[in-house]
């Protein structure tokens, strides 16, 4: 009887601590999907995944200049979807990319931890302009950097 008396309040304690809402979430990786190429990007760095090795359009670190959250922050659940909401509108803006999108993975080990995974596909690099008089033509992501390079010709 004593023995019982003991075993039920300690499993409650031990089931509370467990499955205990947490307020604050760290993002412990980050995976980055881009054409056929895995990067995960940790508080170690950013280090590719996958065997074959193909030649990517747009470097790994150009991908995560347009990430506004990074490996080891700490938020609310409501701040971390935020900063995933806002990641992935300034990817769609910038025309670097066609199709872009951050999601938020629950984990397997740890309740406290997320990983976040981003996924994009390379845009169009052209750009063209004009008007009656003049013409425009440049290109983006030069080198797969943050780069561009425009050429404006005609009467002003």
């Amino acid at each position: 009887m004593n023995k019982t008396i003991f075993f039920f309040p300690l499993l409650f304690c031990m089931f509370s601590l467990y499955c205990g809402d947490f307020d604050t979430f760290r993002i412990s990786k980050i995976r980055i999907f881009c054409d056929k190429a895995e990067y995960i990007w940790t508080t170690d760095g950013l280090e590719r995944m996958d065997e074959d090795r193909t030649k990517v359009v747009l470097n790994a670190e150009t991908i995560v200049t347009f990430l506004s959250i990074k490996p080891d922050f700490y938020g609310t659940e409501k701040e971390i979807l935020k900063r995933c909401e806002d990641s992935q509108r300034r990817m769609t803006d910038s025309g670097y990319f066609y199709e872009s999108s951050v999601m938020v993975v629950p984990p397997n080990k740890f309740l406290s931890e997320r990983t976040l995974i981003v996924s994009v596909s390379p845009g169009y690099f052209m750009r063209y302009g004009g008007g009656s008089v003049w013409g425009m033509y440049g290109l983006i992501g030069i080198g797969g950097a943050r780069q561009s390079l425009y050429a404006y010709a005609g009467y002003n």
